[in-house]
């Protein structure tokens, strides 16, 4: 690259090293969650965010790529190459200071040392080094990795082996002195396939592994981790199915009677805490009555440390027969009952969805899948969590004007961004199906940022990608 990117180190407090938990007790495995243990009183400057040593949790959301920033760049993951955008000399490229690589147009190119492979919310900064999870390509292992932010020494710092446990998705948050994961296993019982949803940690001392809480359910878990001081909150959807003698519908062949079962089967939402004086956490918020089914980036724990999540109430069918949904976000009270703070129709009557909390915000976005287009994003609207509109209207999209003449293909919508309320970042996707020499398919990707400031968005294009799947592809027009 140009120029090696500079970064000032932030001085921050030691803190103690602590251990991740007890034994892997049955109490944690079979879903118990009491938090009767006694609890210490937290050092108030533990609370306190730590740049070198926390997780910070506007990526937690992250699920298809992966952005992190530091002082002087923003660094960029997407289809197994890490890249930068230097702030000061706005350019951006492959971290990767090999002036002989041939970066990504060499497909799998190992020997790049921007070439990774990593749950997409791994990557973070600590210690003054980029660090994230990465895929040791074994079938087997994953492994800590870590290097300079001008892409020098990379290294492994350690291996370790998911024993007796299938691979499952995976998330993985390293968060002061230990490494976090939330993940989800599947299993086939008499033809249906039942998912775990595990949350567990291993120690940055010696890595031995401590599962916190195990939870089972039919549909797709998806579960997540914030984090607030020495407090680790695991976010999850279930049903808590799990019999083998459990009387379901074929969704093949006796689909009718599988919808029917399926609106009769109730989610739970669950917000755990834990932190290191504790022997197994505690439930903090617990909805068995008409829980929501949060995805990936439905919750989001503040710097305050309140906890916020997606919130919905069915309102009924339309002309259509169509679901019609009020949503809001809410947050965990007091007395751990949720409270609904912001609801997401405006005064023109217009239904927002809230997409993202980051930062103190919560991006919503009114779209519409349009077929052969994508989702057709109408505009967002960002607001602080007391209810401040930031932005309100259109989302500028200049940078999509090199794509009028080229063949039909769809425009992903906004679920890969997170937003403050100086800014917005997104990662946009444009996918074309066999549009190849050889029928592949590829895609475009654009990493914009937008500023937001009084007279509205301010676009600039970070940087810009082609992928396409065959490697002799290469009439497939790219644009600079």
């Amino acid at each position: 690259m140009k120029r090696t990117i500079a970064f000032i180190l932030i001085l921050a407090l030691a803190l103690p090293l602590v251990s991740c938990g007890k034994s892997n007790d049955s109490s944690a495995q079979n879903g118990s969650a009491s938090g009767e243990a006694e609890q210490a009183t937290p050092d108030p400057a533990s609370q306190a965010f730590n740049p070198e040593t926390d997780y910070d949790n506007r990526y937690g959301a992250l699920y298809d790529c992966a952005m992190l920033e530091t002082e002087d760049a923003y660094y960029i993951y997407n289809r197994s190459y890490l890249m930068y955008y230097d702030k000061i000399m706005e350019e951006s490229g492959y971290l990767c200071p090999k002036p002989e690589c041939l970066h990504g147009e060499k497909n799998q190119n190992t020997a790049c040392n921007a070439y990774i492979t990593m749950p997409f919310n791994s990557l973070v900064y600590r210690d003054g080094q980029l660090w994230w999870v990465g895929d040791t390509n074994n079938g087997r292992n994953f492994a800590i990795f870590r290097m300079d932010l001008d892409g020098t020494n990379k290294e492994k710092v350690h291996e370790f082996e998911y024993s007796g446990e299938g691979r499952g998705m995976v998330r993985f948050y390293l968060h002061r002195d230990h490494l976090f994961y939330a993940r989800t296993d599947q299993v086939i019982r008499n033809g249906n396939a039942f998912d775990t949803a595990t949350f567990g940690c291993f120690d940055l001392d010696d890595y031995e592994k401590h599962i916190l809480a195990v939870r089972e359910s039919y549909f797709n878990p998806q579960p997540g981790m914030y984090f607030f001081g020495d407090s680790a909150y695991m976010f999850v959807s279930y049903d808590g199915i799990n019999e083998e003698t459990e009387d379901i519908p074929s969704s093949d062949y006796e689909y009718e009677a599988w919808l029917e079962w399926r609106e009769q089967v109730k989610m739970k939402d669950e917000i755990l805490r834990w932190d290191p004086s504790m022997d197994e956490p505690e439930t903090i918020y617990l909805n068995s009555e008409d829980g929501v089914n949060w995805g990936y980036y439905s919750y989001y724990v503040h710097t305050d440390g309140t906890v916020w999540f997606r919130d919905e109430e069915y309102v009924g069918t339309d002309e259509d027969g169509e679901y019609v949904w009020n949503y809001y976000t809410s947050r965990v009270g007091a007395d751990g009952e949720r409270e609904r703070v912001l609801e997401w129709i405006d005064g023109d009557g217009r239904q927002y969805y809230p997409m993202v909390m980051s930062s103190g915000v919560v991006l919503g976005v009114n779209q519409e899948w349009v077929p052969k287009v994508g989702f057709d994003i109408n505009s967002i609207w960002i607001r602080k969590l007391n209810g401040e509109t930031i932005y309100k209207g259109e989302l500028p999209m200049a940078f999509r004007e090199k794509y009028t003449n080229i063949a039909p293909h769809t425009h992903g919508g906004l679920n890969c961004c997170w937003a403050a309320e100086n800014e917005l970042l997104v990662r946009f996707d444009e996918r074309y199906s066999g549009i190849g020499a050889h029928g592949s398919d590829m895609a475009y990707y654009d990493f914009v940022k937008y500023e937001i400031t009084p007279d509205g968005l301010v676009e600039t294009l970070l940087h810009h990608e082609r992928m396409h799947f065959a490697s002799d592809d290469d009439n497939i027009p790219d644009f600079e």
